[in-house]
């Protein structure tokens, strides 16, 4: 799944639909990250050069000194502080982009039926290939992952043919529907909550690790971070959790937490939430809500409510509406229908409010009662570098 940066203009204008893309990994038949965009034509016929092809170098081994192996170096203070001067620059100059090609296929002879969930930019059909550009240290964990789930055939590199037909599929052909013709729904982003228990992610795959969190939680323990981040979009997997807020550090005021938020524009907030008997809940939020919308919700269905004491539980976007979140100087809402809040929270962070509500049809996620005191909040973001 491929879900764009809301805020870039082109985004902005259109609908995300528009950029969004949803592929069976199934249906993926091959996987190349590529030093150089190399694409020509329809790119079926002309696979790039090996030199091309990214892969993970090796650490060098310990003891090695192959500065001091070059003769021409040795004794050239001057030409040593040149190379000093380059590495340094080096260090400080961006991260390296790179160009991930995923190549797909279909059942030999046959075409993918209706039901599977295949949204490319706002429509249900399939490209012969996908190109994304990714930074240096995700091309790395995406080369592990397609190592790993590779069973039938290897995925990662050269494009090898007779291995895709051997495993009973052919390439997606230029020109030619893969999809079958017979009446069916798009997938769009009301289908995107029906992906949790289906879609294959790096997440599928164990990589030891939960990602590290620059700050401490009072109130997550690790078995709930790592529940939350099977149910949060994969695209966030191994990204670094940051407290932008809490109450314990910076005090129970909607508008201070606000103005600190307005620091993480770039990144989706994990709301935590705990009330006066212990119940620990919250909210995912897509975006960072804004101040001086005029009153209009934003976000999209990535947004969901989850419940994590007493009782563990998660509610996605159902599709009814798209009131996902908004916020102005009195109040932050989350989710809303006929009057009813999925969660409402005070301008003092002090008076709250859970109901069911019809954008994600979710319990009220406070213990009994629709209504509670705020004991304490946390606000995560995540670096998307």
């Amino acid at each position: 799944m491929f879900d764009p940066y809301l805020h870039h203009p082109l985004v902005a204008e259109a609908s995300v639909d528009n950029y969004q893309v949803i592929l069976p990994m199934n249906l993926v038949v091959n996987a190349v990250i590529l030093t150089e965009f190399v694409k020509q034509g329809s790119g079926l016929d002309t696979e790039p050069e090996p030199s091309l092809i990214f892969y993970k170098t090796e650490p060098a081994k310990e003891g090695t000194n192959e500065e001091a192996s070059d003769p021409e170096q040795s004794g050239n203070s001057e030409e040593k502080e040149n190379t000093s001067e380059k590495v340094q620059s080096t260090v400080t100059a961006p991260e390296k982009l790179l160009y991930l090609r995923l190549r797909l296929g279909q059942p030999l002879g046959s075409k993918i039926g209706r039901d599977e969930m295949i949204n490319t930019y706002g429509e249900q059909k399939l490209l012969p290939d996908y190109w994304f550009i990714v930074t240096l240290s995700r091309a790395e964990i995406i080369s592990d992952f397609f190592h790993q789930i590779s069973d039938s055939f290897r995925m990662y590199g050269v494009l090898d043919v007779l291995e895709v037909e051997r495993a009973g599929l052919e390439l997606v052909r230029e020109g030619r529907s893969a999809v079958e013709a017979e009446p069916g729904r798009t997938v769009n982003r009301a289908t995107i909550a029906k992906l949790a228990n289906s879609h294959m992610s790096m997440g599928s795959v164990d990589f030891g690790q939960i990602a590290p969190m620059v700050g401490e939680s009072e109130l997550l323990v690790k078995e709930e971070r790592m529940y939350l981040s099977q149910v949060m979009p994969p695209k966030l997997e191994c990204h670094h959790w940051i407290l932008a807020f809490s109450t314990s550090n910076q005090g129970f005021s909607l508008q201070n937490m606000m103005r600190r938020l307005s620091n993480f524009q770039q990144s989706p907030l994990l709301l935590v939430l705990s009330d006066l008997e212990n119940n620990v809940f919250g909210a995912f939020l897509s975006g960072v809500p804004q101040i001086g919308k005029e009153g209009n919700f934003e976000g999209t269905g990535e947004t969901f409510l989850f419940k994590l004491r007493p009782q563990t539980k998660a509610f996605n976007w159902t599709g009814e509406n798209n009131f996902f979140y908004r916020v102005d100087n009195d109040c932050l809402i989350i989710g809303s229908s006929k009057g009813k809040f999925g969660l409402w929270i005070d301008r003092d962070l002090n008076k709250c409010r859970s109901q069911t509500c019809a954008t994600f049809d979710n319990e009220p996620l406070a213990g009994h009662s629709e209504d509670f005191t705020l004991k304490a909040l946390e606000c995560w973001s995540f670096d998307m570098l």
